[in-house]
């Protein structure tokens, strides 16, 4: 469970600090320990924390057994799927890095030996069927944002806004 939650929450930051550049990422998360304004790292540490996050997580998942398939709605508990997804998403991650002067060099290295000297060690995705999709089943919590169950007299029934008319 601890790799499959370091590679979720590695994802989120990704697309986070993607989007925002610096954000509160090693002080994140501290609510336990009444850390509740964090402070704002530089984009260029919460991509090293990701990569020492996706790091652990191979490591966890590395002939970790399953887990059961009802508490996994995205790989139904397969460990190595979850591994291969890990190791992916960190490719990803070196190849957006690649083109940064500053880590370029550190970026192709990785790349180099999850792909060239250690793929062993490093397993990832080969084909669609190993893609990590969560499925909407229409079925709580799994119902698509995008498909509202609206009543037809929620429509007719005079709303709140029509006091303020």
């Amino acid at each position: 469970y601890r790799g499959i939650s370091l590679i979720c929450q590695a994802w989120i930051f990704s697309i986070l600090t993607d989007t925002y550049g610096d954000i509160p990422y090693s002080e994140a998360l501290q609510g336990r320990n009444l850390i509740f304004e964090p402070k704002f790292d530089l984009q260029k540490d919460v991509y090293a924390g990701i990569f020492q996050q996706l790091e652990e997580a191979n490591t966890l998942l590395a002939g970790a057994p399953n887990i059961p398939a009802g508490s996994d709605p995205v790989y139904q508990g397969n460990a190595s799927r979850w591994r291969k997804f890990g190791n992916s998403l960190y490719l990803r991650l070196l190849l957006r890095l690649s083109g940064k002067a500053e880590v370029a060099q550190q970026s192709i290295d990785k790349i180099k030996d999850m792909v060239d000297t250690n793929p062993s060690n490093y397993p990832r995705m080969v084909n669609n069927d190993e893609s990590a999709i969560l499925r909407w089943t229409g079925v709580g919590p799994f119902t698509s944002p995008y498909v509202l169950s609206v009543r037809e007299q929620d429509w007719r029934d005079p709303a709140i806004e029509s006091f303020f008319i």
